[in-house]
Parts: structure tokens; C-alpha cells; sequence
């Protein structure tokens, strides 16, 4: 690939900018002296003053859904839209001057329109760059490595990290290489973080500058605007590694899963680093192009993530939910029809309409309401259908996924953790908290190599309910990998 260029530091320059503004001007909100300024907090920007808390500044600061107003300053225009900002930590007791804090969730500039767009996002880490073939980026400081090239139906989105030496801080950048509008921009952005996130176990939100440039150098801005976005999603499970001295760590800690060393390490008990190769851009650009294609992968992405630090009896459920969001997409997908439990149709059909009339004749009989009636043989066509989860298995195995054991019977409890039922002892001795844990595990499992599969991954995924030492999986001497 050719060297790739990335100018960041007007880019750096604009939010510190943006983070540090004084004295503005507030247009559609009175009573806000003209001695103020804006800072920067955890997923949203604060604008700060000092006044007395008289009548007409109670009015405004006690209510909780503040009116569209616009933010001046210099040649810049800020508009805050409806339900967008509100106060906080004021003392209505006070009668000295008080400090006030005006909360701001979205600041658009007035000047944001479609075109070429960059948006960027604080982060902790790149957490990719480990697992997937990437490319590096010069910036007029560094080079970065960490640089994913996408290819989209437009044309080619790129997502780097780079980091401002200046505050240290270090910023995922998603940058489509044509010109969008914003919520196309946030669409793709949601693409990225879920696929990213179903990957690496991080799906990156918080808070997002959108930039505005004259052109793909992005040396000056038309536009920059703030928005907050829903908290970043951390999974406590692994998905996909490379690390395989991670996974002999993880095996030599547990009680019931020393057998699976024996795949990772050689006759020597030396690990094999190179067990598992690194994921490449055909594979997890696809993700992320499903991601985007089809919402409900996308949607399945963040229950899965988002579930994994949620109580076991909500975790399992959410999972189970996360399984049939992406069987009934593929479902649909690849156009399945089901056979019938009695498959020949016309058998079917010859059974039915004798079955029908016979219950109608009945329910006249014993003076059964006809609207009760109706509904009962609204039904008797589903009498024939067969189960979702033999459906399901249909799909999973039409994508070519061999399932195990330990799949077919989270399986048979998918319906009951979907409506809180108890479910199956995975062993004599074994806890509630045992069975849900397990049935966890084996669902994220499964979904995540749906996911995979259906980007064309052909390699090893960690199985985590041998890495959770999970006693029923291991005494049936799972893999601690497993292939798709």
C-alpha cells in the first residue's frame, strides 16, 4: 500500500480549542453573564459563570429541558438543540454569588453539512492492533501503525489512532474517504465500534468530535461539533486472540482445564505463538460491513457486549435474544423455508381441513364464543410447524458451523431463559449459578462464531467456557480454541 498520510495537528489544535472557550455569547438563553467559559468533562461539555441566583435565573437554571439556544464566539456559531443541556450543582438557598454549571450534551456548528468528515473519539487504547494486519499512517509529528483501510459500497473508510503529544491523550479517528452526511458518518462509526467491539471486546463511544474539512487533507476546518454518545462497551469475554501465552496463563490457573494445554503448546511444552494467525482486512472488514448492511448484527454486537457485566439471570437472556436476532436475519437472508413436522404438504393440508372443521363443530357444541373460536383455529396451521430451535439449528448449520454438545444444549434452554424459566442442572452437584454461567458462555460463544462465519473466517475462536474452567465443558475435553 502506498504511504498514508494524516494531518491531525490543526486537528489537535480546533478541540483544545473548542475545550477551553471564554466569555460567549448565549443567544436564547438570558440571564447568563457575559463572564463565562467552557470546559471539558466526562462525555459532555460544561459551561461555567458566576452569578446570584435572582428570580428570572431560577426560572431558567430549575428547568429540566432547556430550548434550542446558540453559543457565539468570535466568527463561530453553536447551536444547542432542544432537551440538549441542563443544570446542575446549584443552591437555590444561597443568596451570594454561586458558581452555575450548564451541562452540554451536543454542540453543533452551524456550518456541519454534508461533505468530507473525519469523527473522533477519545480512547484508552488500540486494542486491534495486536490482533489484526493493519497499515501505518505518517502525521506531521509520528507514525502510527493501527490503520484499518474499509472498503464500502462508496468507496474506502480508514480508522487510525493517533495520539496528541500535547495532552497525551490518544483518539480513534474514523475517516470516510468520500463525502457523507452526519448520520451516515454516525452509521459507520456504529458499524466500526460493533465490529471492532465483537473482535477485540471494546466498542468504542463516549463522546465524538465531528470535523468538517475543505478536502481529505483536513489542514482547515469548515466545521467542528461536539456530541455525546452512550458509554463505551467493554466485554469481560474473549472472543479472538493471538496471544496464546495469554491462553496458557489463563489454563494453568484453573482446576478443571489443564487438559487443554496440549493444544497450544508442543511436545516440548513450549507455547505456540503462531497458533493463530492474525485477522485480515477480508475478514474483519466484512464484519464490519455486516455491521453496517444488516442493523440486527449490529444489535446482536451490542447485547453481546454489553451483557457480559450484567447479572447471569439477564446475561443469559440477552444472549439468547442475541442468538435468534441473528438466526432470524439469516434466516431471511438466505431465503429458508421449513418443512413441516409432517413434511409432505398435501398430507398436511388433507389432515388440516378435517381437523379444522371437526373443532368447529365441537366448539358449537358446547356453545364456545366464535371470536374464541376464530383465534383457536388461527392457530391449527402452526400445529405442523416445527420448533424455532430446530430452525436455528438449520441455520447455524447451513452456515457450516459444527456444533458441539455444549451448543445443542444451550439450545434446548434458549426458549426458557427467554422467559425466565428455569433451566436444565448442567450436573448433579451443580449451583444456579453453575447452569446460568455456563449457558452463557456457550451462547456468546456460538453467536460470536456466527458472526464470524458469516464474514468467511475460516480460523480458531477462544472458547470460554473452557477458559471459565467451566467443569461440564471441560469433563467433555472441549477445545480451548474451536474452528469455524
Amino acid at each position: 500500500m502506498a504511504e498514508i498520510t494524516k494531518k491531525v495537528e490543526a486537528m489537535f489544535a480546533e478541540m483544545m480549542r473548542f475545550e477551553t472557550m471564554e466569555n460567549l455569547v448565549i443567544d436564547g438563553l438570558d440571564h447568563i453573564p457575559a463572564e463565562n467559559r467552557i470546559s471539558k468533562a466526562e462525555r459532555k461539555l460544561q459551561l461555567t459563570f458566576e452569578s446570584v441566583l435572582d428570580k428570572e435565573l431560577h426560572e431558567i437554571v430549575d428547568n429540566p429541558s432547556l430550548k434550542y439556544f446558540q453559543i457565539l464566539k468570535d466568527e463561530h456559531c453553536y447551536v444547542v438543540e432542544d432537551n440538549q443541556a441542563y443544570f446542575e450543582g446549584y443552591n437555590f438557598l444561597v443568596t451570594d454569588p454561586q458558581i452555575f454549571t450548564l451541562n452540554i450534551c451536543a454542540l453543533r456548528d452551524v456550518n456541519e453539512s454534508e461533505g468530507f468528515m473525519r469523527m473522533t473519539i477519545p480512547i484508552s487504547r488500540n486494542y486491534w492492533i495486536h490482533n489484526l494486519r493493519t497499515y501505518s499512517i505518517n502525521t506531521e509529528k509520528s507514525i502510527f501503525g493501527g490503520l484499518l483501510v474499509l472498503k464500502f459500497e462508496k468507496g474506502e473508510v480508514h480508522v487510525f489512532t493517533v495520539t496528541d503529544h500535547h495532552s497525551k491523550q490518544q483518539y480513534m479517528v474514523v475517516e470516510p474517504q468520500f463525502e457523507v452526511s452526519r448520520d451516515i458518518l454516525f452509521n459507520i462509526h456504529y458499524a466500526v465500534a460493533t465490529g471492532l467491539g465483537i473482535i477485540t471486546g471494546t466498542a468504542y463511544f463516549g463522546e465524538a468530535y465531528v470535523f468538517v474539512g475543505d478536502n481529505l487533507d483536513f489542514d482547515s476546518y469548515l466545521a467542528v461539533s461536539y456530541y455525546s454518545l452512550r458509554e463505551t462497551v467493554h466485554s469481560q469475554y474473549a472472543t479472538f486472540t493471538t496471544n496464546m501465552y495469554w491462553v496458557d496463563m489463563v489454563l494453568k490457573q484453573g482446576k478443571y482445564n489443564s487438559y487443554a494445554l496440549e493444544m497450544i503448546t508442543d511436545e516440548k511444552g513450549e507455547v505456540k505463538s503462531g497458533l493463530v494467525d492474525w485477522l485480515y482486512e477480508d475478514v474483519y472488514g466484512q464484519i464490519i460491513q455486516n455491521m453496517y448492511q444488516y442493523p440486527e448484527f449490529a444489535r446482536a454486537a451490542i447485547i453481546l457486549l454489553d451483557g457480559t457485566d450484567k447479572t447471569l439471570d439477564y446475561q443469559a437472556a440477552m444472549y439468547a435474544v442475541a442468538l435468534e436476532t441473528l438466526c432470524t436475519k439469516l434466516k431471511a437472508i438466505y431465503g429458508m423455508e421449513f418443512d413441516g413436522i409432517i413434511k409432505d404438504k398435501g398430507t398436511w393440508t388433507r389432515i388440516r381441513k378435517p381437523m379444522t372443521i371437526k373443532f368447529r363443530e365441537s366448539c358449537g357444541y358446547y356453545k364456545i364464543e366464535e371470536k374464541i373460536t376464530d383465534r383457536i383455529v388461527q392457530r391449527i396451521p402452526n400445529l405442523n410447524e416445527i420448533s424455532n430451535t430446530d430452525k436455528f439449528n438449520m441455520v447455524i448449520d447451513k452456515l457450516g458451523i459444527k456444533r458441539m454438545l455444549s451448543d445443542d444444549d444451550a439450545m434446548r434452554q434458549r426458549n426458557n431463559l427467554l422467559h425466565g424459566e428455569l433451566v436444565e442442572k448442567t450436573a448433579e452437584d451443580s449451583t444456579d449459578f453453575d447452569d446460568m454461567y455456563y449457558y452463557s458462555l456457550v451462547l456468546y460463544r456460538l453467536c460470536t462464531a456466527i458472526i464470524f462465519k458469516f464474514a468467511g473466517y475460516k480460523g480458531w475462536l477462544v472458547n470460554n467456557a473452557v477458559v471459565m474452567d467451566r467443569k461440564v465443558a471441560c469433563e467433555r475435553r472441549e477445545p480451548v480454541l474451536f474452528q469455524v
